[in-house]
């Protein structure tokens, strides 16, 4: 999953502020705000799996994560394999 080193660096136990709070994990999960999948809080190999169940269940693929959508300042090296408007948000 290309986003991990993006969003903790490759740390399991990596936390960082979130709109919701505080994000956690290699792939910057909540703690269940979203449902059971999305929790960051646990084993590294429950927080992969929770990432690829969450994703799964999105109707467009990768918009959850700031560092799949295209570069911008908050995610200068971000890989850009959706688009704002494809997630139906605004990019700023």
């Amino acid at each position: 999953m290309a986003i991990i080193p993006l969003e903790s660096s490759f740390d399991p136990n990596a936390t960082a502020a979130a709109v919701n709070g505080t994000a956690y994990g290699l792939l910057q999960m909540d703690s269940g705000l979203n449902g059971q999948f999305d929790n960051g809080q646990v084993n590294w190999k429950i927080q992969v799996s929770n990432a690829v169940a969450y994703n799964n269940n999105l109707a467009v693929k990768w918009c959850y994560w700031g560092s799949a959508y295209p570069p911008a300042p908050t995610h200068p090296n971000s890989l850009g394999i959706v688009t704002y408007a494809q997630c139906g948000i605004s990019p700023f």
